[in-house]
């Protein structure tokens, strides 16, 4: 089937049987029949009838230039269906960006998933940044875990332990001095 809608997914995700989600970019039409890029998008379909499917709930992140990891790389994605709970690393930057820059939020997007309710935030959990005058924009191995009532979560450069209910950090430990390592935004 198909379905014209905004956006894309570059990774699909089975939710259910009938169900799948799916992690991309949002698009807006900037006239003359041209199309740009306008954030990060994650929508749940309904694929009951496969020559038919139907977005059931999205949700949208950031500007034109935000990124996700998890959209090339499928291991960067924590779904539990039965806790209703979906995470993943995410770069925003401001709607009104023109350029890159330093982002508005850099961390782990936590994201509440159910049929019902579709996709709504639960809230964020900022990666870890040293204080200098660079900004680190991140690392291609971005992973969390949880672990009974702690999210674990790892930027590349260090492990944060957050409640999982109220996700207030619990402990952080660094582990790559980021002042080191090659990847900075002047």
């Amino acid at each position: 089937g198909e379905l014209k809608i905004p956006g894309y997914s570059d990774y699909l995700h089975p939710y259910d049987e009938t169900h799948i989600l799916g992690f991309g970019k949002d698009t807006d039409e900037t006239g003359a029949g041209r199309v740009t890029t306008a954030g990060l998008k994650v929508a749940l379909f309904d694929v009951t009838d496969p020559t038919s499917p139907v977005e059931v709930s999205a949700v949208h992140f950031g500007g034109k230039y935000s990124e996700s990891n998890l959209l090339y790389d499928h291991k960067a994605l924590l779904f539990d269906r039965e806790k209703h709970l979906l995470v993943m690393p995410a770069t925003l930057y401001p709607d009104d960006n023109d350029s890159y820059g330093q982002p508005e939020f850099y961390g782990f997007l936590v994201l509440n998933v159910d049929l019902e309710g579709g996709i709504t935030e639960r809230g964020r959990v900022a990666a870890y940044q040293a204080d200098t005058e660079y900004y680190y924009y991140g690392s291609y191995n971005q992973r969390s875990l949880y672990v009974g009532d702690v999210l674990y979560s790892w930027d590349g450069l260090a492990l944060t332990a957050s409640d999982l209910e109220s996700l207030g950090e619990l402990g952080q430990t660094v582990l790559v001095d980021n002042t080191d390592y090659p990847y900075y935004i002047y």
